[in-house]
């Protein structure tokens, strides 16, 4: 059986509120240095735990053949929805519908991968979508949820929390030095009226920042914490990533696309724990091993700006060992 030569920015189309076709825009990130750092096998079993809309994926099963396999993940609905219908058209791929955490129960027990990729942060599409409310430059309702089916709302949250809880949110996953003059404004400002769209709560902060830092909104670091926080995100590395090594083969190849320091350090931080003994003499450990290979990998000048989520990307690759 032959299969289509995907292009990547083949999308499905989403119906909007009018009942109009419309296809969100996403161009997925270093999208050839991440398929070739897979170092893909035509018959092996692949993950792509990040499916979006399935950019890297259908290069990936580009380069696969009849025996090979593509486990795709989302936690995403409308990700979930366009995954199904490449499914739909393609025997090999499989969809997985869930989070990292819960990808030991998600993926069949008796199946290993040659290879994963994780493009940690969000799509174009979820920040395209002003209902989604991921994005401070268009006005809609603060949801942030990428399982906008379950779970507490960034409005909820805001709503609700105290004034040290947001402070905390703010400066931990933002690295916001303002947060705790943010978190009090926006008490404040919810005691006259609930903060429940993007534009609310980008007064509340330009009320407090008012000015532009190194090219970068005042908002940046608040909804970047914020969204972090509604969704788990960092706990979802921390767990997710281990699952995914413990049950890779010998010399399956991981890949790992992050957007900021913060998860930039927890990728290594987790990867070293889980993989390298204390006793750095100790040969007998069980635990298994992954060897980098090559360097960390940014977007060339050309990508970054043609597309902006590129620019604080970065692409690191590691291998598990024989004998792991």
């Amino acid at each position: 059986m032959s299969y289509p030569a995907y292009q990547y920015d083949h999308l499905p189309y989403q119906v909007d509120n009018a009942g109009e076709a419309s296809m969100p825009s996403h161009t997925p990130v270093l999208l050839n240095e991440s398929v070739t750092g897979l170092h893909i096998k035509a018959n092996g079993i692949y993950l792509d735990a990040t499916f979006g809309r399935g950019g890297h994926s259908r290069v990936i099963l580009n380069q696969l053949g009849e025996q090979g396999q593509l486990m795709v993940l989302d936690r995403d609905p409308q990700a979930i929805s366009a995954a199904h219908e490449l499914a739909a058209t393609d025997h090999r791929v499989q969809v997985l519908a869930g989070t990292f955490s819960q990808l030991g129960d998600l993926m069949s027990q008796d199946i290993n991968v040659d290879g994963a990729l994780f493009d940690l942060g969000i799509s174009s599409p979820q920040v395209d979508q002003s209902e989604r409310g991921f994005s401070f430059q268009q006005d809609g309702p603060i949801d942030m949820r990428m399982d906008n089916a379950h779970g507490m709302s960034a409005a909820d949250w805001l709503n609700r929390a105290n004034s040290d809880e947001i402070a905390w949110v703010l400066t931990t996953y933002g690295e916001e030095r303002f947060g705790d003059d943010i978190a009090k404004q926006i008490v404040q400002a919810r005691a006259r009226s609930p903060i429940k769209t993007t534009k609310q709560l980008v007064e509340v902060i330009l009320a407090v920042v008012p000015s532009m830092a190194a090219g970068k909104h005042p908002a940046t670091k608040v909804f970047q914490a914020i969204r972090m926080h509604i969704n788990d995100e960092l706990e979802e590395i921390r767990v997710g990533l281990p699952i995914v090594t413990e049950r890779m083969n010998s010399q399956a190849r991981l890949v790992v696309i992050s957007y900021h320091s913060i998860e930039h350090q927890l990728v290594s931080d987790v990867l070293k724990r889980k993989h390298i003994s204390e006793d750095l003499t100790d040969s007998t450990s069980s635990k298994p091993k992954l060897r980098k290979v090559g360097h960390a990998i940014r977007a060339n000048r050309g990508e970054r700006l043609a597309n902006r989520r590129a620019r604080s990307a970065l692409l690191r690759i590691w291998e598990k060992k024989d004998g792991t």
